[in-house]
């Protein structure tokens, strides 16, 4: 297993870290790591735009296992912190100082297994992501207001009651 860059990419804080669990995935599932799931019929699902995640899947799986096989997952709770890219309506977009403290929506761009979770700062139906910094501001040497798709962290305001 070979796994690949994340986003979203679990930033802490530790009292919050997500756990890491075992739970049985749906059929056809192929996703990357960090890719968020929802739970489906008691199932791993990977998420789609207006699910709420319960966490991310802890590796690749670029060939679907047979259904009820245990992936491992880690779940999130409320408060977890994400750095996590963004897109508005599924294009990719900035994020700048003017969107702290706001919240949004996952948003889920291409087809498994390369699907790709973002922070769509279009749509605040669910306001799942709490913005709490942009990447302009601690990492400016490397990313700036102007990039596209831009970079934040989050904080995770709701996860699945399942």
């Amino acid at each position: 297993m070979s796994d690949t860059a994340v986003n979203p990419t679990v930033v802490g804080p530790l009292d919050t870290m997500p756990e890491l669990m075992k739970v049985p995935v749906a059929a056809s599932q192929t996703y990357r790591k960090g890719t968020p799931y929802y739970m489906s019929g008691g199932q791993a699902t990977v998420c789609v735009d207006d699910a709420i995640p319960a966490g991310q899947f802890a590796h690749d799986v670029t060939t679907a296992v047979a259904a009820n096989t245990l992936v491992e997952v880690y779940k999130w709770s409320v408060g977890v912190r994400l750095e996590i890219f963004v897109v508005a309506s599924g294009t990719a977009s900035t994020i700048a100082n003017s969107n702290l403290g706001l919240a949004y929506d996952l948003e889920m761009v291409g087809t498994a297994p390369n699907e790709v979770a973002y922070m769509d700062k279009d749509a605040t139906t669910d306001k799942i992501f709490l913005v709490l910094d942009c990447a302009a501001n601690y990492e400016n040497l490397r990313n700036a207001a102007a990039d596209s798709p831009g970079k934040c962290v989050v904080q995770v305001l709701k996860v699945q009651d399942a």
